[in-house]
């Protein structure tokens, strides 16, 4: 998930370790580099559906590539999605006055204004 925690983290890290909290940061940049180039070289070399469990598969064997899944799903299972936002308000205009929503029986509702988004 996208936040502001990994800025706090960055921060209490600077604040407890100082300036050498930077040289944890480029090791674990460089770590994620070098997984990202294997991923890119596997996917490159065995384009498979399935790589993220078929690949530990192959170089692990059956073990491996089944806690891998579990580890997938786990991660997925319990991934909260973001919640839709409605672009345009669901109001509708009956009267100068009066304002019903879109839940309204369908007879409540007028014809469309030109305020529309």
């Amino acid at each position: 998930m996208i936040g502001s925690g990994w800025l706090l983290g960055a921060l209490y890290a600077a604040n407890a370790a100082g300036p050498a909290s930077l040289i944890t940061w480029v090791v674990g940049g460089l770590a994620l580099l070098v997984i990202a180039l294997v991923m890119v070289e596997l996917g490159g070399s065995r384009p498979m559906s399935g790589g993220l469990v078929r690949w530990p598969f192959l170089s692990s064997g059956r073990l491996v590539a089944t806690l891998v899944g579990w580890g997938i799903w786990i991660a997925y299972a319990t991934t909260r999605r973001p919640r839709p936002r409605p672009c345009c308000s669901t109001r509708v205009r009956t009267s100068s006055t009066s304002m019903r929503t879109a839940s309204s029986p369908r007879w409540a509702l007028s014809s469309p204004s030109s305020s529309w988004c």
